[in-house]
């Protein structure tokens, strides 16, 4: 293979590798809850070619998104008052195994008075969520329960100082597309012709 279609393989396979796909991701603890629907972008993990990071942005929309939880004060916020959102989940694996590996998940939403933001990290090996199939045209729907892991939110009013709260979290359920056979080809391709290089 000629070093034009080595570099034309190598062009597909990155630009397919950060394509935007529809996921859901859903999460939720005792007292809260949040399930996102939107175009996230994908790109593999540096340092960990079996991970992917996805990620979703929007940045005022206002669209309206599934949300609940209860303050630390006792007031509540619900998915109708939040008008900007950012969502990034890590998995390892690959969309088809029999699990993917939960290492990373964060969120943060927006509102006309709040903002709130957390980060979780596994602290030793990756959550498990288990494939339960297809849940039709939105794809192959994976799912973890009874995790009990502590989060701290950090939570920031309009003109006042930060604060933080805690909260449990105890579910994830991530459904994501199958890789298109074009997509899954071009990957193929990349890695024969690194294969190649690295044998010449």
């Amino acid at each position: 293979m000629n070093a034009f279609l080595i570099a034309a393989a190598s062009t597909l396979a990155l630009t397919a590798a950060n394509s935007a796909s529809a996921l859901n991701v859903h999460v939720t603890g005792d007292s809260w809850g949040v399930w996102v629907t939107g175009l996230f972008t994908a790109a593999p993990v540096q340092g960990d070619p079996d991970a992917n990071r996805y990620d979703f942005t929007d940045g005022g929309s206002g669209n309206p998104m599934d949300f609940m939880m209860a303050l630390s004060d006792g007031t509540s916020v619900s998915g109708e008052e939040v008008t900007s959102r950012m969502v990034s989940t890590t998995v390892s694996g690959a969309v088809g195994d029999d699990q993917l590996g939960l290492s990373e998940w964060s969120l943060w939403i927006g509102t006309d008075d709040l903002s709130l933001h957390v980060i979780w990290e596994a602290s030793a090996a990756p959550l498990a969520l288990d494939n339960l199939g297809s849940s039709g045209k939105d794809g192959v729907r994976y799912a973890g329960g009874g995790f009990d892991e502590t989060l701290t939110w950090t939570l920031e009013r309009i003109g006042g100082p930060a604060e933080t709260f805690q909260t449990n979290f105890d579910s994830f359920e991530f459904i994501a597309p199958v890789p298109a056979p074009g997509a899954a080809a071009l990957f193929g391709l990349a890695g024969l012709t690194a294969a190649r290089r690295r044998r010449a």
